[in-house]
């Protein structure tokens, strides 16, 4: 409780992580000590700055260690989880976890703990933070990780927490990668919009679920199927997404980037402008000036967009140009 940005480090530094190192192997097996230190290790490790500090001391290899020994106890496995989610936000202790067999450990604390919401997140946390690096990634896939995270969102559809971090997660086993065309094949877009659906309100939800929608529409360009994404509702359900959240600039920029994609595979360009969506996107570029990620995204979109005569004039009476210059 004493750890905080500020004096999570101090805390290190005056000896904590060799302390509850030790105080792990000393009392290895006892569940409620474990349990404990493991959640001063999460707390500790939310500051990256510590994370490297705390592996070196021992947290990876005997927070491994506990939930191998305590793999049916179920807050046990939630805080672990967590630790290791924020011990894998740097990119040396990945590589370390990932020699101590950490993807194995998390999959099958998944497999074990399958109604557990609160461990199906922080594991679902903790294999994004794997899933972005390329080489792991691919690694995940054939270890069957497209197929869990669906399921994952199938059997947590109703917690929204459960649902934005494995929308996360399909997003970074898709992202620069060749997986598309699987996690297509599994369902995965109507699972993103049964969540948008289920939790319209909810930033983060949309936020990560927009992004993950970026990355399925973008790989059309990939694979022999044509898929409807129009006729799925992706464009009504960005549209309600950034009309519920034109405040928040990740759902924006994401959206955007969603949109994007969308503007350029689908033949729909009019029905796209029709229905409020290029509106949506220009307000976006309004909000948010400075956001270059965005205003790109934004200006590819209406650059899709305009190659179509129906929208040309519409645009303009929307003072796109305006925007654009």
């Amino acid at each position: 409780n004493l750890s905080n940005e500020k004096t999570g480090p101090v805390i290190v530094k005056l000896g904590a992580g060799e302390r509850i190192i030790n105080a792990m192997r000393i009392h290895e097996s006892n569940v409620e000590v474990l349990t404990y230190c493991c959640k001063v290790v999460k707390q500790l490790s939310f500051e990256e700055v510590n994370c490297m500090p705390l592996m070196d001391r021992g947290a990876g290899e005997y927070i491994l260690g506990a939930m191998q020994r305590f793999s049916k106890d179920r807050e046990l496995q939630k805080i672990s989880c967590a630790a290791i989610w924020n011990l894998l936000t740097v990119e040396e202790n990945r590589t370390k976890l990932i020699g101590m067999n950490v993807i194995r450990r998390l999959l099958m604390t998944i497999e074990e703990h399958k109604n557990a919401a609160e461990v199906q997140k922080n594991a679902c946390g903790a294999l994004t933070n794997l899933a972005i690096c390329r080489p792991f990634g691919e690694y995940l896939m054939t270890l069957g990780a497209g197929p869990l995270v669906l399921e994952i969102l199938d059997t947590h559809q109703n917690n929204a927490s459960v649902q934005y971090v494995a929308c996360r997660f399909v997003w970074a086993l898709i992202y620069k990668r060749n997986n598309k065309q699987t996690m297509l094949g599994l369902g995965a877009t109507q699972k993103i919009l049964r969540a948008m659906d289920n939790f319209p309100q909810n930033a983060s939800v949309q936020r990560d679920a927009c992004a993950a929608l970026s990355t399925l529409v973008l790989c059309t360009d990939d694979i022999d199927v044509d898929y409807d994404f129009w006729g799925m509702g992706v464009g009504q359900t960005l549209l309600r997404a950034m009309r519920n959240h034109n405040s928040v600039e990740t759902v924006q920029q994401n959206a955007c980037l969603a949109s994007k994609k969308l503007a350029l595979q689908t033949t729909r360009k009019v029905q796209f402008v029709r229905i409020g969506l290029a509106e949506s996107v220009l307000t976006a570029m309004d909000n948010f000036p400075n956001n270059r990620t965005l205003q790109r995204d934004a200006c590819y979109t209406l650059y899709n967009l305009a190659e179509a005569d129906e929208n040309k004039c519409t645009l303009m009476r929307l003072d796109a140009a305006n925007r654009i210059i």
